[in-house]
């Protein structure tokens, strides 16, 4: 079994430590938010410069990302991507937000609201 962490690290030491403390520690992954440094890519390229890190993960996930922005940003650009790179497109797992709502023109309006790009 393969089990990965959240990855964090508020300076370029913090990153690296981490990911060489994961690694010692037997962990297969480090996934990190756009929160920690920025740009989720700058921390990978950190992390791996210190591991021996050569996986390329298998697809992204999406958390409460807009459908419209899905659809018009994320999807063409990991496609092509990985098209770029002599890959398959990767899975891309959506989770759209969610309401409960007795008004449903409200929640309507409300979802269309947060869908636009």
């Amino acid at each position: 079994m393969r089990i990965g962490l959240t990855g964090g690290g508020a300076t370029v030491d913090q990153v690296v430590a981490q990911a060489q403390q994961a690694e010692a520690d037997g962990f297969s992954a480090l996934w990190y938010a756009s929160l920690v440094t920025g740009d989720p890519l700058v921390a990978i390229a950190l992390a791996g410069r210190e591991t021996s890190a050569g996986q390329v993960a298998d697809g992204t996930i999406l958390w409460m990302a807009p459908v419209k922005a899905v659809e018009a940003h994320v999807v063409p650009k990991i496609t092509a991507a990985a098209a770029a790179a002599g890959r398959p497109a990767p899975r891309i797992v959506a989770g759209p937000p969610v309401a409960v709502h007795d008004e449903l023109g409200e929640a309507r309006s409300a979802a269309a609201e947060s869908s636009q790009v």
